[in-house]
């Protein structure tokens, strides 16, 4: 059974808003993972994306097909604490810290969150070490 062009464009806008949303919050996706980049480089610390916006960047056409919240960012475990202190002079604030992969939350000052990680995997997982990524 076949719809009708108006019924299948009714049936759509529903969709529109969250499809906008989605696009907008991919865009400010990307702006922030610029950002951290930006004031990463800056100080000499390699940054690497993680998850959501990477998988954004690489195997999606449309930004808007990933739905993301948040960003994440991987940094060599001897400059996290550094890149952290770069950020936040750069104006992101600390929403949180503490043991486990993301180790570090930052508000962006775009508004958006930024998960900092100094590993990628739990120690012991895996024989490929973090840093053997920014070598």
């Amino acid at each position: 059974m076949s719809m009708s062009r108006s019924r299948a464009a009714g049936a759509l806008r529903p969709e529109l808003p969250a499809l906008a949303q989605r696009f907008a919050m991919s865009v400010m996706a990307r702006e922030v993972l610029r950002d951290v980049a930006q004031v990463l480089a800056d100080e000499g610390i390699a940054v690497m994306p993680l998850k959501g916006v990477l998988f954004q960047l690489v195997l999606y056409a449309d930004p808007a097909e990933r739905a993301l919240l948040d960003v994440d960012v991987l940094v060599p475990r001897a400059d996290f604490e550094r890149a952290i202190r770069a950020l936040l002079q750069a104006g992101f604030a600390p929403r949180s810290a503490g043991q486990s992969l993301i180790e570090c939350a930052l508000w962006s000052p775009r508004g958006m969150l930024v998960d900092l990680h100094r590993q990628l995997f739990s120690r012991g997982r895996y024989r490929l070490s973090t840093e053997a990524l920014f070598r």
